[in-house]
């Protein structure tokens, strides 16, 4: 199964996990060189300009965040992503990202960070906010600033 790779990987780091996270990371290389950068890496670069997140870390945090706002706009896509998960829906999907990105030892939450409430509009205005007009339904400056609230 996909999603079960990434946690093999970066737990028990054996050879054939690791093969197929390269591939991964090499397909997703591909396809990030053929589009603009998501809405996870605008406010990513805030994260680790503002406060030396870590990239992945920094990109993994709002993963979920950006999903559940994008779904409606992208459900032709819905299918291929629940089965990669293993899932039956969009909640469980969301629930095995956030389950996976914790067992890989990356925070779920901004406090896990170091961000507190007063930080939020900061990185509202730090984010690359040419990166989040491509997402399908992007958020205005406040409804950025709810949404990164919800996860502190």
């Amino acid at each position: 199964a996909y999603s079960r790779n990434l946690i093999r990987s970066a737990v028990q780091g054996d050879l054939e996990s690791r093969s197929a996270c390269a591939l991964a990371a090499t397909m997703s290389g591909v396809g990030y060189a053929n589009v603009p950068p998501n809405a996870c890496h605008a406010v990513g670069s805030a994260l680790t300009l503002g406060w030396r997140v870590e990239h992945g870390q920094s990109v993994a945090i709002t993963l979920v965040p950006f999903l559940r706002r994008a779904a409606p706009a992208i459900a032709h896509k819905t299918p291929a992503l629940l089965e990669a998960l293993e899932v039956e829906s969009l909640d469980a999907a969301c629930g095995k990202i956030e389950r996976i990105i914790r067992a890989v030892g990356l925070e779920t939450r901004l406090s896990g960070l170091g961000l507190a409430e007063p930080d939020i509009p900061q990185v509202v205005e730090t984010a690359r906010w040419e990166r989040i007009a491509q997402h399908p339904n992007p958020p205005t400056r406040a409804e950025l600033g709810e949404a990164l609230r919800r996860i502190l």
